[in-house]
């Protein structure tokens, strides 16, 4: 239970704090800069999780469990004292009467407005409740009576070299429809999900899982450049939140309904299932026009455009 409530305190944190810092980006670095710096914040997330994997894992096995927490949450205590160094060049202006309520409504407007961002939000629902949600369950539990925990870390791991790759992918191949085309990518995620309804192969999934990686990496680059260009910056933490909200909501939906479906129907049946809508809803939001014709193009469009 104990564990439960501070997950559900880090959850409601991260929840405060991905959109406050996502909006933060703009007014840190020049426009023209704006994709290489989200590409360099992606590596350096991706990065990060490849060596907290492997120092958790030295912890563990040397201190315990308990102690390497601890060190862990020492980590989260010595970054936030970080942002206070970031230095913001921004001249907007805060509305002193604003409350959270009006907030929220100004938010939902802007997010309303733009049919490519509900789109894309609304596909990675569907996404994040069959990859992050069921795969990450279904995928350990399919480990254990396999190829072994050990290859089901080493599989994860490959996803994470992929996020890079696509990361760097993003940052050198610039299309004035790469949004268009990031959508398309992240399909690719149904490729390791298949592979795991049928193989058992550790070199295999490695392999889907770091091509499901390429796709996600190359996407998070240009979505969020996107919402940078085309939000007016007053707004973008607010667009930010809901974007938030509906493409996590999801995940602890899929993981939930993950077991109770895999015992009824068998893991290859529900695996199955998660691929297939993840390719449905990736059509679904590919056939909208204003993601089609979002130009990313070296010409940034002024915030208050709306498609």
């Amino acid at each position: 239970m104990g564990l439960a409530v501070l997950g559900a305190i880090n959850g409601a944190a991260a929840g405060i704090a991905l959109p406050a810092s996502s909006a933060m980006v703009p007014q840190t670095v020049p426009a023209h800069n704006l994709r290489a710096a989200n590409a360099f914040i992606q590596v350096g997330v991706y990065a990060g999780t490849i060596i907290g994997a492997s120092l958790g894992g030295i912890l563990t096995s040397t201190i315990g469990p308990g102690w390497g927490l601890a060190v862990d949450a020492l980590g989260f205590a010595a970054a936030a004292p970080l942002y206070f160094f970031i230095r913001v060049n921004s001249t907007l202006s805060l509305e002193s009467n604003t409350n959270i309520l009006q907030d929220l409504r100004d938010g939902w407007k802007e997010f309303i407005a733009r049919s490519w961002v509900w789109a894309i939000v609304a596909q990675f629902t569907i996404i994040n409740a069959a990859f992050s949600g069921v795969v990450m369950i279904l995928g350990p539990i399919i480990a254990d009576a396999s190829f072994g925990r050990a290859g089901w870390g080493i599989i994860v791991a490959a996803e994470s070299v992929g996020l890079i790759v696509g990361s760097f992918l993003a940052l050198r191949w610039r299309s004035r429809r790469d949004l268009f085309i990031g959508v398309i990518l992240v399909s690719l995620c149904a490729v390791p999900i298949v592979l795991l309804s049928m193989i058992s192969s550790t070199f295999v999934l490695m392999a889907g899982f770091f091509i499901a990686g390429v796709g996600f990496g190359q996407f998070g680059v240009v979505w969020a450049n996107s919402l940078q260009t085309h939000i007016p910056a007053d707004k973008l933490a607010r667009v930010y939140a809901y974007d938030a909200m509906g493409s996590f909501v999801a995940i602890p939906v899929g993981e939930l309904a993950a077991g109770p479906l895999a015992m009824h129907y068998g893991n290859s049946t529900v695996l199955l299932a998660a691929a297939v809508a993840v390719v449905i809803a990736t059509i679904a939001a590919s056939f909208t026009p204003a993601i089609r014709l979002l130009d990313n193009g070296p010409k940034v469009k002024p915030c208050d455009e709306q498609l």
